[in-house]
């Protein structure tokens, strides 16, 4: 009894209390001991006692998810015990926990004749501590959906490395929060074409993740859209499913083996390098307007136009494409990598094998930025002909 008086001496809502009240409560408590993970009281259960944590700590859980872990010196249980409702969340021993349980009836006799006062002062603190918790919960809620969010999102990309009869392939995606913003993707048409996708949705959240859903799907749904057709898909999808506005800028490609031609639209995306057997270095430089804009706002009142272009292609020709997060990004003195110097990169290639080229970026990127945290999502792929 005296090491449970000494510690109720410590408890702070007791901190008024006199030797005989203390005495009163201290002969009222019952010690236990719960090992680790064992269940002290679960969601739902009556509220019939407060729980003070001598030893040891304790987790409250909703359905599965930890919001907050109260230790030695705390209490848990307080919600229900003087309001008289239901527990709201489940009490489970962190680690192995030494309690005192001081039930419910007992509280109630003792706080009585200390007026009205004290009992409004327990309703103030419960009514405060009941809001933290559900803030709790809707936090970890938001922080499970995130981490579904980015599982769901890094399953929609494809492999870091691929092949097929027209290209081979080696991409990076980074994103730079939980939930990024780009995009990108591959899919073989036959044995002699192939078809590419980048695309950057403005910032990053659940919001881009849904762009990103939609961009896959439609990029599967019409595998043999032109490159024009797909912009003007992509287009009118984002504009129908969108609850806000957001643009999203994208480069589809469709590379011809047997023709010999590179066939491309590009919706307002950084333009991808283009560098030829020959040695000769260029960017695919037509780009039309973002996909998303809405009409209302255009010109000409109506959804914009996509147009396709066409470059010659050979097998052991190269393509970088990227997104803009690579080319803005900042050293430490704010100084952006800019497009010159990933066009220098390119040329200073130590190989043209996709993973070499792929990781020499990368690493350029790397030495640019530093230390520095980068500010956007960061997607790089290089292709190459077969």
């Amino acid at each position: 009894m005296d090491d449970a008086l000494a510690f109720l001496r410590t408890v702070d809502f007791l901190a008024d209390a006199d030797d005989e009240l203390l005495a009163r409560i201290a002969a009222a408590v019952e010690p236990l001991h719960y090992p680790a993970d064992a269940t002290i009281f679960d969601d739902g259960d009556a509220g019939d006692a407060v729980y003070f944590i001598v030893g040891g700590s304790v987790r409250l859980e909703k359905v599965g998810l930890a919001l907050l872990r109260r230790g030695a010196g705390e209490y848990v249980g307080e919600f229900a015990l003087i309001d008289g409702a239901p527990r709201t969340a489940a009490a489970i021993a962190d680690e192995d926990a030494t309690l005192l349980r001081w039930p419910r009836d007992d509280f109630l006799r003792c706080f009585s004749r200390r007026g009205e006062i004290a009992v409004e002062v327990c309703r103030a603190l419960v009514a405060k501590l009941r809001q933290g918790v559900e803030s709790e919960l809707d936090r970890a809620r938001t922080a499970e959906a995130v981490r579904l969010a980015a599982q769901i999102q890094r399953a929609m990309l494809p492999g870091e490395r691929y092949r097929d009869a027209v290209i081979e392939l080696a991409a990076r995606c980074r994103p730079a929060a939980k939930i990024g913003g780009d995009y990108f993707d591959v899919l073989s048409l036959d044995d002699e074409r192939s078809a590419l996708i980048v695309a950057d949705v403005q910032g990053h959240g659940l919001d881009a993740a849904l762009l990103v859903a939609m961009a896959k799907s439609c990029f599967h749904a019409h595998p043999k859209a032109s490159p024009a057709e797909m912009m003007s898909a992509l287009h009118r999808t984002i504009r129908l499913l969108a609850t806000k506005i957001l643009t999203v800028s994208c480069c589809h490609l469709v590379i011809d083996r047997t023709a010999g031609i590179l066939h491309y639209a590009n919706a307002g995306h950084p333009p991808p390098f283009h560098l030829q057997q020959s040695g000769e270095l260029t960017t695919l430089d037509q780009r039309d307007l973002v996909l998303g804009v809405p009409s209302a706002i255009l010109p000409q009142g109506d959804g914009p136009r996509y147009r396709i272009h066409r470059r010659p292609w050979a097998a052991g020709d190269l393509l970088v494409l990227y997104t803009d997060g690579v080319t803005e990004a900042k050293n430490p003195a704010g100084e952006e990598l800019e497009v010159h110097r990933l066009a220098a990169a390119i040329e200073d290639r130590p190989s043209d094998g996709v993973e070499a080229l792929r990781d020499h970026l990368l690493s350029r990127l790397a030495a640019h930025h530093g230390p520095r945290q980068l500010d956007d999502d960061v997607t790089l792929v290089v292709a190459r002909g077969l």
